[in-house]
Order: C-alpha cells, then structure tokens, then sequence
C-alpha cells in the first residue's frame, strides 16, 4: 500500500482516460491537479474503446492526442514516462507513443517510440541524429495484447542511465547512439501522443499508431525503481518480506527502491551530483582571427564591380589624424597601438567624452557619435584634453575616470537650480549645478532591486533570465529549447541586468520601453523618452511588483518608515513637505 500510495510522487502528467466516452472526447480533461488536456481532431477524433483499466484511445494515423506544453526536462533531470499499449504488430514505419520534442528543426526533446519491428525506442535528444541518445529493446513488445512500456532515465547524459522495461521487466537493450556530450535537451513544444508533430500533413496522415490503443499515460519528474515500474505495469505485486524464496530479483528490486526513496545519506550525494552535471563543461572561448603569412592582396575596385581590380592597397590609417608609426606592425595589433598611441587626438578623447556625456547626460562634445567636422565643439575643451591625457596616465581605468569624475566639486553639486540659471544654462553646459537626469533602462531595473536588497551583487559568470513574459518567444523563437522563456530560479533572478539574457531577434520589452538599444545595430547614444508605458512596467511588471513588496517587508522592521524609504530611493533625507506628501 505505502509503494502504492508513492506512485503519485512526481508525477507530472497522468492520463488515466478511465471516464472517457464518444461524446466527451472533444473536451477531454487531465486528471485534476495535473496537466490540462486537449483533443487536436486531424481527421477525426480518436475511438473510445475498452482500455486496460476503464477506457482508452484507439488511433488509425488520423489522430493524436495533445497534452500541452508540459513536463519540461533538461539532460540532467531524471524523469520516467510510459503507458499500456495494445497494437497490431510490425508496420512499414516507426509510430510516436509519447513525444516532446521540435520536429521541424529536429533539434531537442525526448520520445518513446515503437518501431517498424515493434521494438521499443526511447530518445534523448540535441540534434537529431548527431548529438543524441537512443537506446532500443532488444526484444519485441508483444502484438494484439495489453502490453505497458516504460523508460526511465537518471539524468547522466548517457545511454547507460536509460532503462526500457516491457511488462515491469528491465529489457536488455541495445544502444544505437551515445552522443549526447551533456547538450541541452530542453524544448518547449507540447506533448504529444502518437504523433511526431503538430504541422499539417499530407492527406491528414500523422507519423502514430495507425492500429493501436493507449491508455493510463504517465510522465514523472524522477526515476521509478523497478520495483514501481513493476507496479505499474501489475507484474510483480509486492512479495511479503517474511517469505521463504521471494520472487526472483526482488532483492535487488527492493535494495534498488530502498536506495532511491529510503537512504538520505544516497538521496544528499545525488543531489550533489546532480548540481555537478547542470555545470556547462564547455572551455569558455572568443572568437579570434590569425594573420595570414601571406597577406592577401587587396585592389581598389573599379566603381566597386568585384571582378574589375585596380590600383593594389595595404593597410593603413589617416595621417591627419596621426601618422603612422614605421616600427608598428601593419595589422590589428598595429592598428590597436595607433590607436592608443600618447599621441594620438581621438582615442581617449572619445571615451572621456562618453562616461562623462553617461553620468551628466550630455558630453562634453554634445555630439558623443562624432567627433569630426560635422560634429559640435567641445563646451570645455581644457577639461576633455586634461582627463583625456589623464586616462591615459592611469592605464586607461574607467573605473578610476568614473570615480574622479563623480567625486569632483562639479558632480557633487546640487542639482536643484534656480529659475534664473535655468533660464540662461537649460541644458546646463556651465555645470552651475550637479546632473539631473534619466536613469538608463539597467539602472532602472537594478535601482529597485537594490532598494528592496534583492539585487545579486555577483560578478562576472554566465548569462541569466530574468521575469519576462513566458510566451514571448513562442511565435518567433524555434531553436533548441528557446521556444519557451524560462525565468531563471534563485539569486540568479536578481543579478544585475548587465548579465541578462538578450535574445536581439526578441529583445526585452522592458527593457525597450526604457529606451535600452535593440542590439541589431550599433548605437552610440541612446534616446530618452517618458512615456505612460513605462509607468505601466513600474506599476505591473513582476520584478518591481516583488522588488515594492520585499521593501515593504524590510520597512515593518524598525521605526520611521517614511523616512527610510525615502532615503533608500533617493539617498537624501525627505524635508517637512514631502514627509507630510507621503
């Protein structure tokens, strides 16, 4: 009863398709508390018939069953599926049991399948017939009988860690493929069965059971023990321990479940090593470019026609800029230390330019993006030439230029102003008083977090997902497991936005709104704009909504709410006016 009562455990889809008549199909409901379930009519819909238990489905090629989008797993989660089955034997092509996988790019999932022989297939998948795992019976499922097929996997990444059972017997299998290398398996598709896809095919046919019944699908988040396995599938009914000779193998079945359910000291290990298999093992790399020993002769062509070289070019630069030294090597490193050359006029101009134009909101040279004849003068060119001499003095530290330009009398000001100098200095080119603008899109986000204390202040490492809406890349995104935002868990959601996940296709709309760059091309300098859009993302979006509630939290501890929070937000203390405001 207690082995009975722990088949519950981690189930995350189950079908029992008990109730099931003719008339319901077309609103077919999962078992509650589950996944809910929905009927795809390709033709028509599939035959309710006597199942092993209750009732079942009966397929002709013409119908699936789609369950939605459900039962995520990556390469290292352990999970199990099955189901009864009952079909009429060889065919002339493989049939889908349970799929979940992108038949179009042929990339990411999983399924359990029964081929033209009617051996039973269990993949795990990257790429389609590169980077994957199968694994296949070595014996036949049975033909024109109930039969249940199960798979279960431990999350290793090989073929080794997926067992086939057939009628609750672990099967000896063969493996086909051992090629997964630890490669994401993750797909956001629905979960389908017996079909391979939900695109139209010709004449209605689908790639299922042409001649076959399912019924009680299951689908768990964690392996089964044979022990289970051979519950579900009635095979072996628990023996009592006192027995003389239990059945054979039920040791070893019982140690097997004692060791995955039972043993803390077994179950903390695993937990480990499963966290050890999520790390990327991948070296992390850039991109780099080798000069060629000979280099390739370039021609002026002409009007551009590729087939009609002139006069033969080699690299250079302009020399009314700064010539180019004799002894610098005419490649990139040379180019990179003309460019940095104590010489040279630009370089260090136009980085003092944008941090400085990044913390007043306008440069020093109004036009950040050019600094030739078009562009404007500088307001204070005796400034930009000292901390552009100076930058370079200090080893081209930005954060030391960010900290001596923030902690001079100039930044410090206040930056309230009178009407008067507001009058005569709008733009506040004269520095009569400290910054007054926009923060930019990141800062935005990372301003609440570290207001609330939620914010991560980790350096450095891989890229995370913050809250974003869960379908938005459904309709344009089809890669491996990126059809499906996925948030990220933990500390992770509240690392700074410098680490966050930008897909350029499908930027953040949040991130958008406050003006933040598309990333397709290029920009020197973003616009500011206030919109009641971005009031909305203040008021809605999860991440401030949780940000405002965990601030609220942190101000019941302790006296003078008010001022606190005031002070939190705007590193000053609240006058009389505005105490009395809030």
């Amino acid at each position: 009863e207690e082995l009975a009562r722990g088949l519950d455990a981690g189930l995350v889809a189950h079908l029992p398709l008990d109730d099931l008549t003719n008339e319901a199909t077309p609103a077919l409901v999962g078992r509650p508390g589950y996944i809910n379930t929905r009927l795809i009519n390709v033709l028509a819909p599939p035959d309710v018939v006597d199942g092993h238990a209750g009732r079942a489905f009966a397929f002709d090629g013409h119908n699936y069953l789609d369950i939605g989008d459900a039962a995520d797993f990556e390469h290292a989660s352990a999970f199990s599926l099955g189901a009864w089955i009952r079909h009429a034997g060889p065919g002339d092509r493989d049939a889908a049991l349970i799929v979940k996988r992108n038949e179009e790019q042929k990339r990411g999932g999983y399924q359990l399948t029964l081929t033209k022989d009617s051996r039973l297939r269990a993949s795990l998948i990257h790429d389609a017939g590169r980077q994957e795992v199968q694994v296949l019976t070595a014996e036949s499922v049975p033909a024109g009988a109930w039969t249940h097929v199960f798979a279960t996997y431990n999350g290793s990444g090989r073929a080794a860690g997926v067992t086939l059972f057939i009628n609750g017997e672990a099967q000896r299998v063969e493996v086909e493929s051992d090629n997964l290398e630890r490669l994401s398996i993750l797909n956001g598709n629905e979960v389908l069965i017996s079909n391979w896809n939900t695109r139209d095919t010709p004449n209605g046919a689908i790639e299922g059971f042409r001649e076959g019944v399912i019924d009680d699908v299951r689908i768990y988040g964690r392996v089964l023990s044979p022990l289970e396995v051979a519950q579900l599938a009635g095979a072996r009914p628990l023996a009592r321990v006192s027995e003389a000779t239990p059945p054979v193998g039920f040791r070893d079945d019982l140690y097997v479940h004692y060791r995955l359910h039972e043993d803390a000291e077994y179950s903390r290990w695993q937990a480990v090593l499963d966290s050890l298999r999520r790390v990327p093992i991948e070296i992390p790399s850039v991109m780099v470019m080798e000069e060629m020993a000979e280099p390739r002769q370039t021609h002026i062509l002409a009007r551009g026609a590729y087939d009609a070289p002139t006069t033969a070019v080699g690299p250079g630069t302009p020399a009314a800029i700064l010539p180019f030294p004799d002894d610098y090597p005419r490649n990139r490193l040379g180019l990179a230390r003309w460019m940095t050359h104590p010489r040279h006029p630009l370089t260090s101009r136009v980085l003092v330019n944008r941090v400085w134009a990044l913390l007043y909101g306008r440069g020093i040279v109004a036009t950040q993006e050019d600094f030739g004849s078009q562009g404007a003068l500088p307001s204070h060119p005796e400034l930009l030439d000292a901390l552009a001499v100076w930058v370079q003095e200090n080893g081209w530290d930005v954060k030391a230029l960010i900290r001596k330009i923030t902690l001079s009398a100039a930044y410090r000001q206040e930056a309230r102003i009178s009407p008067e100098k507001q009058a005569r200095d709008p733009q506040n080119i004269l520095l009569a008083h400290g910054p007054s603008q926009r923060m930019t899109a990141e800062m935005v986000r990372d301003n609440a977090l570290a207001i609330s204390g939620l914010l991560n202040p980790e350096m450095g490492g891989w890229w995370v997902k913050p809250y974003q809406p869960g379908e938005i890349w459904k309709e344009m995104a089809n890669q491996i497991g990126e059809n499906k935002y996925r948030p990220s868990t933990g500390a992770d959601l509240y690392r700074r936005s410098l680490y966050s996940y930008w897909k350029r296709t499908i930027p953040p709309p949040a991130m958008l709104t406050f003006d933040a760059a598309e990333r397709t091309v290029c920009v020197v300098k973003r616009q500011s704009t206030s919109t009641p859009l971005q009031s909305l993302v203040l008021l809605n979006d999860p991440q401030y909504i949780e940000a405002s509630r965990v601030l609220a939290t942190r101000l019941l501890r302790g006296d003078d709410a008010i001022a606190r929070a005031f002070r939190m937000a705007t590193s000053r203390e609240p006058d009389d006016r505005e105490r009395a405001i809030l």
